[in-house]
């Protein structure tokens, strides 16, 4: 296994080399290459979890720190700097037998036409990301996001003639205090989306959300009772749509554009 250290070198860095050397890990400068990322805090793979979702990210809890109470993602574990050694030697173990981790690889779009509109597409989920670059037909200019404070930047940088964003995606630390900031919680961001896109101006903006996925999610269900619905703002139509899906459960953008 390759592992990628984000802390700086020091006496912890140091001693966690010995149970990757005993895992028969490598350590590796680039974290491109690596198929585990080892951070001292959950802000560290704050941008960086949904990114990778074949990566496998530890953050380890410091001495009198609490594991989080909440769900992580699926990729991202915690282990505690105390017991980091035995721990770390097990994980890498059973990642290496598990043959689990591998790189995904996303079809490249020609380049769009001059003049060609553009379309913003926010999802914090990979498999939605890469059908967009399958589904969107290549009449359009596709831009994507997966993170909040991402989508915002495209937005306050450029101007988009189509918004399409998810409903729920995980928590931005941007301008919270740490303790409130926990990694992988979902916020109804789309509907912030929906009205930065609506002050800008963009002729058509929608929250494609599957509501069946989310069907525990209180606000998920609260919404349902506008899917469907199609609301004129000045020179803008906003739209809630249950998302449209394919054979592999991720969304089909192309649909969604065709309506």
């Amino acid at each position: 296994m390759k592992v990628f250290m984000m802390g700086k070198e020091g006496p912890l860095v140091a001693a966690l080399r010995t149970p990757i050397r005993i895992s028969d890990g490598v350590v590796v400068k680039n974290m491109k290459e690596a198929d585990v990322i080892l951070a001292f805090s959950h802000r560290e793979i704050e941008n960086l979890w949904n990114r990778h979702p074949n990566k496998k990210f530890v953050v380890m809890i410091d001495i009198g720190g609490e594991k989080s109470k909440h769900q992580l993602p699926a990729n991202v574990e915690e282990i505690f700097v105390v017991s980091a050694g035995l721990e770390l030697v097990g994980l890498l173990g059973k990642l290496a037998n598990s043959k689990k981790i591998s790189t995904p690889s996303a079809p490249n779009r020609p380049p769009a036409p001059k003049g060609a509109p553009r379309v913003l597409v926010f999802d914090d989920t990979r498999k939605n990301i890469e059908s967009a670059e399958q589904t969107v037909p290549f009449e359009y200019d596709l831009v994507t996001a997966m993170g909040y404070d991402e989508a915002m930047e495209l937005l306050s940088k450029f101007s988009f003639d189509v918004v399409l964003t998810d409903l729920l995606t995980p928590m931005s630390s941007e301008g919270i205090i740490p303790d409130s900031f926990l990694l992988g919680k979902l916020v109804p961001y789309g509907l912030l989306i929906l009205i930065e896109a609506l002050a800008k101006g963009t002729k058509e903006v929608a929250i494609v959300t599957d509501i069946e996925g989310h069907c525990r999610d209180p606000f998920s269900a609260a919404i349902r009772h506008f899917i469907g619905e199609a609301v004129e703002s000045g020179k803008t139509r906003l739209r809630f749509i249950q998302a449209p899906l394919r054979a592999d459960g991720s969304k089909d953008w192309g649909k969604v554009l065709a309506g």
